[in-house]
């Protein structure tokens, strides 16, 4: 998961001493903070009032909430020199991107129903996760152009953690 997060410049949003899982099982209370927040640092700096809801009782999990100030214009441009797109079999490519919405049920009859905003950016989520997951997979990344390590690849620890994700990661044929 560090790798993950680290890969995707990603960040935990929790914040406060109340477990996220609060159950009472053989007389025992048993209580967690396995419940994370993970937000891009597009969005991280416009939410606010994060907390934890004791009031909501559908599950063991407690319900999270949280506001989203000044929405951010989550639109970004970027180019395609994030991966390289020479010898791609762009056949397996879509199919890959074909599974992953398949997964996530975004058919057309589904996409004409939309009417809500936040359907609206949530298919839209959805389906940019599903493209950049089949560009990692299919396309090799492009070289660091000005040779400069990120500072926490130096950590010989944290280079061994990663390696192990992706030995992991490429185990698992790619999908979790």
């Amino acid at each position: 998961m560090l790798a993950t997060l680290l890969q995707y410049n990603l960040d935990t949003i929790n914040d406060c001493d109340i477990p996220t899982y609060d159950t009472i099982r053989a007389n025992r209370r048993l209580t967690s903070y396995i419940d994370l927040t993970i937000a891009s640092s597009t969005i991280i700096n416009h939410i606010r009032n994060w907390r934890v809801v004791d009031d909501v009782n559908m599950s063991d999990h407690r319900a999270i909430v949280f506001d989203i100030v000044n929405k951010p214009n989550l639109i970004t441009v970027s180019s395609t020199t994030r991966w390289n797109t020479t010898n791609v079999d762009w056949e397996s490519w879509a199919n890959s991107i074909q599974q992953g919405l398949d997964d996530h049920n975004l058919t057309r009859s589904y996409i004409d129903t939309i009417t809500a905003p936040d359907d609206i950016d949530y298919t839209v989520a959805c389906i940019t996760t599903c493209i950049k997951s089949s560009c990692d997979q299919h396309f090799p990344g492009t070289p660091n152009v000005d040779g400069v390590k990120t500072p926490w690849y130096n950590d010989e620890e944290l280079v061994d953690l990663v390696r192990q994700q992706k030995s992991t990661y490429r185990r698992c044929g790619g999908v979790f």
